[in-house]
């Protein structure tokens, strides 16, 4: 067994060990893969521990205010402000359905934890405004938590107005969010925070920079009092390591190769990378499932028609598996393997069939189907359909809290379209949904507005 080099973007690569609060004010920093759930456990049970000894400071992955409102939920009777925070960050990893039972295990088991969120507004059009309705309404508009709500929310817009979401930008104001919030507490609290990976390993740098990530930067203000440890650790297991077995993609037969195990040290769960010759074919006819990850994530040198798959095993003895295929394409500059589902049928593109939208007949045409059972298991799949001649009909129709960026549809969106999503649920049920290409921005991308249909 020894350490892997690098091979996913979640992964780091250092296990600094379990601390425990001690005097003088100090930071234990978890670092974490966003929704795993093996992760979330170790973090309760580290929260578990601190807080027997008397810690109550926990430092998120969130803005100021989103942070406040959990405090505010944690004190009330009711769900509703949780409710509100979800379906404010809808489409995002932390509105999972695991976390409503992590925010409830704190409510529940450890119910004087006070929450600090240091992140930048990502969500300064709809939560941000509403804390600072909250503060007029409670007659604290010349707080300072109206002052700090206003500077992060400024925080997100520029972040994804001015800068398109550049990682160097951001994280100086992460640092600068984490010491205005530490630097508030009495002398000598410790404190937990729990933040992606990729911000808590001291000597990292910044995605695509050479800028030092957030850790780093609080190592040159704290020095020996931030203590981290890497959740996401891996070690590999190469004992297997070109062993076969067989595997069938689109009805075919394939013999998968495998290339490398890595085991979470943390947790127990394990990846094993597989590569797929000559599977190139009958990958194209799969539909993708709108995932996608870097080629550099693959353990080993990938080339332009080639597949792959990993095993994602869970400490509970399952076992999930995931499809690649590498085409030489990029998505924002970077060289991308795309995922697809090896068991669906065949896309079957330009199928034509006729749908009611607001009592009135339409032609749509079909633009492809994705499997959406990797990243949301509420559903299996999801097709596309092109509604010819519809827009001067629904333009006008009432229009769904809901955007759908254009990079989700599998192919150019032009204004002045229309689209059907037929979801197809795991017990085979349909559910149907409807957009507009009406020129709507989502965070500064072109995106279509559902209406009511």
């Amino acid at each position: 067994m020894q350490k892997i080099v690098s091979f996913l973007t979640a992964i780091v690569m250092t296990l600094s060990g379990f601390f425990f609060p001690g005097s003088g004010g100090q930071i234990y920093l978890l670092g974490e893969s966003h929704g795993d759930s093996s992760i979330m456990a170790v973090e309760l049970e580290t929260w578990d521990r601190y807080y027997q000894q008397g810690m109550r400071h926990l430092f998120i992955e969130w803005p100021y205010y989103d942070a406040e409102f959990l405090n505010l939920w944690m004190q009330a009777e009711d769900d509703a402000i949780l409710t509100q925070l979800f379906e404010d960050m809808a489409d995002t990893a932390a509105a999972q359905p695991i976390y409503w039972d992590y925010w409830h295990t704190f409510k529940e088991k450890y119910p004087e934890t006070v929450f600090h969120g240091t992140d930048i507004g990502h969500t300064y059009q709809n939560s941000g405004p509403r804390y600072l309705r909250y503060l007029e309404q409670t007659g604290q508009k010349d707080s300072e938590a109206y002052r700090i709500t206003l500077e992060v929310i400024e925080q997100g817009r520029a972040y994804y107005e001015d800068h398109g979401g550049s990682y160097a930008f951001r994280e100086p104001l992460m640092v600068h969010n984490f010491q205005r919030a530490y630097d508030a507490l009495p002398a000598g609290t410790s404190i937990m925070g729990i933040y992606g990976a990729a911000h808590t390993n001291p000597g990292d740098t910044v995605e695509g920079t050479s800028d030092p990530n957030m850790a780093s930067q609080l190592q040159e203000i704290y020095g020996d009092r931030l203590h981290t440890t890497d959740l996401t650790a891996y070690t590999i297991d190469d004992s297997q390591t070109g062993q076969t077995q067989p595997v069938t993609i689109g009805g075919q037969d394939f013999t998968a190769v495998q290339v490398l195990r890595a085991v979470q040290q943390s947790t127990g769960e394990s990846y094993t990378y597989w590569l797929v010759p000559d599977a190139y074919t009958a990958a194209l006819g799969q539909p993708r499932n709108e995932t996608f990850t870097p080629i550099s994530n693959f353990p080993a040198a990938l080339e332009v028609g080639q597949v792959f798959l990993y095993d994602h095993s869970l400490p509970d003895g399952s076992t999930e598996r995931f499809f690649y295929y590498y085409d030489g394409s990029q998505y924002l500059d970077v060289q991308v393997a795309w995922g697809f589902g090896a068991d669906l049928e065949p896309l079957q593109i330009g199928q034509t069939r006729t749908l009611t939208i607001a009592g009135k007949d339409y032609t749509a045409v079909n633009q492809g189907t994705t499997d959406l059972s990797y990243v949301f298991p509420q559903y299996r799949s999801r097709t596309f359909w092109l509604v010819r001649d519809a827009y001067g009909d629904v333009k006008n129709l009432p229009a769904i809290a809901n955007m759908l960026p254009y990079d989700n549809y599998p192919d150019d969106v032009e204004e002045g379209q229309v689209w059907a999503i037929e979801y197809t649920l795991p017990d085979g049920s349909i559910q149907w949904e409807y957009y507009r290409a009406d020129g709507a921005l989502y965070n500064g991308q072109p995106a279509t507005t559902q209406f009511e249909g």
